[in-house]
């Protein structure tokens, strides 16, 4: 029997919600019988902790969705069952799915990413913890899930002796992240069209269309949400989920990128990336998927040399207003 996702008079939990969600999912097919699913996979593409996720997990064991054994959770319905037509009205999710929470880390979490965002293009800091609970009035625990966040996208490091450090964003670091997303985004490019609904690309085309039609500076938040679309949104369907787990420890310039576009807009004047990610989805609709492989390498190569300039022109020329939660290492 199954379990009701929620109460009435209350939204739904994390849990309850990545449970409804992946439920939708596995009988729309977006997931094959013995697919690997992980915590970590999961935890990292809905932007949560793994706490809810693995109460997800027990709850789709439990209705016989997932199946446990010795490499973690694997997926157990299959596609063509009744109940999974009946359930997805035989259509494929549009695109990835959101999660909505409601926590008190999320109040500050972008004021605090943006400002270490901003803060990494002038030099190495050491996030206080301390500080940054005073800063905001809220408790350690809070700030330090704040933190953890934010190593988890890659921006911040921790030390021994659980010192925060939030390194440098320079030339080198810069071009690594680059490589290293260049070595990965293709393949995982190549893998997710073999899953990704077509109606999805059409969305992101018409999307991409529309900026480029745009004459005005795009807002940082349609700069993001494209970003994102393509780097992120369209990779989530790549099968192979060590690659898209790897890939999020490299993303940390993709939530870097949207902060020094903000900064820097009015001096670079229209990005021309719209029109770099619509070559890619116009050789994934024409099912060429080489040659948009070989568009997303040569995009990495021409974002290493905008971030560069951005971030060069910030670094010069925008003043640095510190936080108090951030100390200048030597």
């Amino acid at each position: 029997m199954t379990e009701t996702i929620g109460r009435p008079g209350r939204a739904p939990r994390l849990h309850e919600q990545i449970q409804r969600l992946l439920t939708d999912e596995i009988y729309a097919g977006r997931f094959s019988p013995g697919d690997h699913l992980t915590e970590q996979s999961v935890a990292e593409r809905f932007g949560v902790s793994r706490g809810p996720v693995r109460n997800a997990f027990r709850r789709l064991e439990g209705e016989g969705l997932l199946d446990r054994n010795a490499k973690g959770m694997t997926v157990a319905v299959n596609r063509n069952h009744p109940r999974s037509k009946a359930a997805s009205g035989g259509q494929e999710p549009s695109r990835p799915p959101f999660v909505e929470a409601t926590a008190s880390w999320e109040a500050i979490y972008h004021e605090v990413a943006e400002a270490t965002v901003i803060h990494a293009a002038y030099g190495d800091w050491r996030m206080i913890e301390t500080e940054l609970a005073r800063y905001f009035g809220v408790s350690r625990t809070v700030a330090r899930e704040v933190l953890a966040r934010l190593e988890h996208r890659g921006v911040l490091r921790k030390e021994p002796g659980h010192r925060w450090h939030l390194p440098k964003l320079d030339e080198m670091r810069v071009v690594n992240l680059y490589e290293m997303r260049k070595l990965l985004e293709p393949e995982a490019l190549v893998q997710a069209a073999e899953k990704a609904p077509r109606d999805f690309l059409h969305e992101m085309r018409r999307g991409l269309l529309a900026a480029l039609e745009h004459q005005e500076l795009l807002p940082a938040a349609e700069f993001d949400r494209l970003e994102r679309q393509l780097h992120v949104d369209l990779l989530s369907y790549a099968r192979n989920d060590l690659l898209r787990e790897t890939l999020h420890h490299f993303h940390a310039l993709l939530f870097t990128n949207v902060n020094v576009y903000r900064a820097t807009r009015s001096k670079f004047g229209r990005d021309p990336f719209p029109g770099e990610h619509l070559e890619i989805v116009d050789r994934l609709l024409d099912g060429d998927l080489q040659s948009a492989r070989q568009k997303m390498s040569e995009h990495m190569d021409i974002s290493i040399e905008r971030a560069l300039d951005r971030l060069a022109y910030m670094n010069e020329y925008v003043p640095l207003r510190q936080k108090p939660y951030l100390a200048p290492l030597a």
